[in-house]
Parts: C-alpha cells; structure tokens; sequence
C-alpha cells in the first residue's frame, strides 16, 4: 500500500503546498495507528512525506502526547 501511494504522490504533500519540490521518501500515517487502529488502510489517513517532514511531523505529536 505505501508502494503504490507514493507512486501516486512522488512528491512530498506538505512541501508542495509551500511550493517546494521535495521528493516523497515515506509515508505517513496523519492520525496515528495506536490513536486509531480502524483507519490503518484508511488512503485518506495517509500523506506522502520527505524525511524531514516526517521527521517534523513526528516530534510535534511526540510532545503533544507528553503534555496529556
């Protein structure tokens, strides 16, 4: 599945609407699995992200869920 969705979307999402070309290295989950298991194969839970992204992405909700 993550095969195909960034033959889809080479590019990746969040950069492309700030108008940068940055090749999609992953894909990402944008509600997690272990908040949401149910939409795991959800295509419209998913976004094609660069590392750095990703990378961003990740230690936002990181320190998000240390707050609760």
């Amino acid at each position: 599945m993550s095969y195909n969705y960034r033959l889809n979307h080479p590019i990746c999402e969040n950069c492309i609407e700030n108008g940068i070309i940055v090749k999609s290295d992953m894909v990402d989950h944008v509600e997690e699995i272990r908040d949401n298991w149910e939409r795991r194969y959800d295509e419209t839970n998913l976004k094609a992200l660069c590392w750095s992204c990703h990378n961003s992405k990740t230690n936002r909700v990181r320190q998000e869920r240390n707050k609760k």
